[in-house]
């Protein structure tokens, strides 16, 4: 037993054919000798295409599901969907195989199911046949009436139909002026039908009224939410740049403020420098006045300890800047013996001695002021560090207070997100009720016009149209170019009689066995 794909058995002009159950291929073309391990495909492909072949073999599987399923369906179910699909539909521009797929798609088949069998394409021509029939006995009004009917929800498929098909019997005319009271009473129950899906919809219309006046509650609630997301998040971008800028300018301060340190810290250190050398010049001072001491009281024992003294005296005077007279008297006057110097010689070592004197008197001066100034500059020195400690203290809480700005920034900011991504799923919501709303007010216009017509049919103050001349139905072939549902009927001296027994012809095509035989469905 072999299934053959593509709805054909292969023929002689056919090249290749795969079929289910033992796996049998009929390659197109010869296949290409094995070569060595190296030259094998890629995994890659081969998943591909493994991928394929499943993807095949499920799509084969929903097709024989879908043919098994389809005589299963009851005929009250194809004839209520036939009808649904035929409800204000021109028939002449609507193919065969344009109402087939929409019916597939109705009933959850596969495309091509209800051709792909002899019994199912017969069964679907005759009822389509016999819908079309009965649509082109309808007038416009008692059509309007029938779409109605079939957008009653709650109503049952089989009160439907017995609703359409009495339909058009209790508004015929054809055999009186005026409706029959059992045609009335007809009417009744259709009105009684309709008022009660008019009820049901009102409702429903209630219910959308509340949805949509909830949704636009709750999409101003979530516009708001945005607008003060935003607000929060500019006012947090403001925070952050003002805390930049602070931040900036403490850093500058602490900059700063760390070159005065250092530059105080320089000049505390150049004092004690300074104070050192006055120390040290007032040190060496007093050892050349002991040099001279020893030089004019006489007190060398040799040449060579002369020398030493007034070298020492000599180098002192010239690094002080000492008058050359002075160093040339000296240098006379010194080099004698107190007895044998004479009265300038004399004078001469005195004005050394003072000369030394007032030098070394200027220096202690100077060392007793400079404990003050040394003390001054270490102050200052501390206090700058203080002021540096006070300020880098300062610019940590800045940092510290714009990193927080950043992080109140990143929360306003995602808020903002947040809210602005909320927003389009509620105004979505909001259109998607206000549609609903629409279509409930439209279908209750409609419903509301059906019953002023039937009010007025059943009350008399007017009359039903008729449908001036029914349409004939052609023979329904599946060719290249597809042909209407139905053509308008040209003059011809048949009745609806005659039309009928033509479209139930033993020869005709579309005619099908009867139930009786056990052929048309279960």
């Amino acid at each position: 037993h072999t299934l053959w794909t593509n709805s054909s058995l292969p023929n002689s002009s056919s090249r290749s054919a795969v079929r289910i159950g033992p796996q049998v291929h009929m390659p197109s073309e010869k296949t290409k000798a094995a070569g060595p391990p190296g030259d094998e495909a890629p995994s890659k492909l081969l998943k591909c295409a493994d991928d394929k072949d499943r993807a095949q073999e499920d799509s084969e599987k929903e097709v024989l599901r879908s043919r098994a399923q389809a005589p299963d369906i009851p005929d009250a179910r194809f004839v209520a969907e036939v009808q649904s699909l035929l409800v204000g539909v021109d028939l002449t521009s609507m193919t065969l195989g344009e109402l087939r797929s929409r019916l597939e798609g109705k009933l959850g088949l596969a495309a091509g199911t209800l051709a792909s069998r002899k019994t199912l394409r017969r069964r679907f021509s005759f009822l389509v046949h016999q819908e079309v029939l009965k649509k082109s006995q309808r007038s416009n009004d008692c059509e309007r009436i029938v779409k109605e009917i079939l957008r009653l929800e709650d109503c049952p498929k089989t009160v439907q139909q017995m609703l359409i098909d009495s339909l058009h019997h209790s508004l015929s005319l054809r055999d009186a002026t005026g409706l029959h009271p059992h045609q009335v009473r007809l009417l009744d129950i259709v009105r009684d039908a309709l008022s009660e899906g008019k009820a049901k919809l009102e409702c429903t219309q209630q219910r959308c009224k509340e949805k949509v006046a909830a949704a636009q509650t709750e999409l101003r609630a979530k516009e708001a939410d945005v607008t003060t997301a935003s607000s929060e998040a500019a006012a947090a971008s403001e925070a952050v740049q003002r805390a930049e800028a602070t931040s900036k300018e403490t850093e500058s301060e602490v900059a700063e403020m760390q070159k005065d340190v250092t530059d105080c810290a320089d000049k505390a250190k150049a004092v004690i420098q300074e104070t050192q050398k006055m120390e040290k010049q007032l040190t060496d001072l007093v050892e050349v006045q002991k040099r001279l001491e020893c030089m004019a009281q006489g007190l060398w024992s040799c040449e060579e300890e002369w020398w030493e003294c007034f070298a020492a005296l000599q180098q002192h005077l010239l690094d002080t800047g000492a008058e050359c007279s002075l160093l040339t008297a000296a240098t006379v006057s010194l080099k004698k013996r107190p007895a044998e110097r004479s009265d300038f010689d004399a004078i001469a070592v005195e004005g050394v001695g003072s000369f030394l004197c007032e030098q070394r008197r200027g220096a202690e001066e100077e060392l007793l002021a400079r404990p003050q100034l040394q003390m001054e500059a270490e102050a200052a020195t501390l206090s700058r560090r203080s002021l540096l400690s006070a300020t880098e203290q300062r610019a940590i809480e800045h940092l510290q207070a714009l990193q927080e700005a950043k992080a109140a920034q990143e929360i306003s900011f995602s808020l903002a997100a947040k809210a602005a991504a909320a927003l389009p799923a509620s105004e979505a919501q909001a259109k998607e009720y206000q549609k609903q709303e629409a279509e409930s007010n439209e279908r209750l216009e409609s419903l509301n016009e059906a019953l002023q017509l039937i009010c007025e049919w059943i009350c008399g103050s007017s009359k039903p149209g008729q449908c001036e001349a029914p349409l004939e139905v052609q023979e329904l072939k599946e060719e290249a170019a597809p042909l209407p549902v139905a053509k308008e009927l040209a003059s011809s001296p048949t009745g609806p009689k005659d039309v009928e027994a033509k479209i139930l012809d033993l020869k005709s095509p579309l005619r099908v066995p009867t139930p009786m035989k056990g052929r048309l469905s279960t």
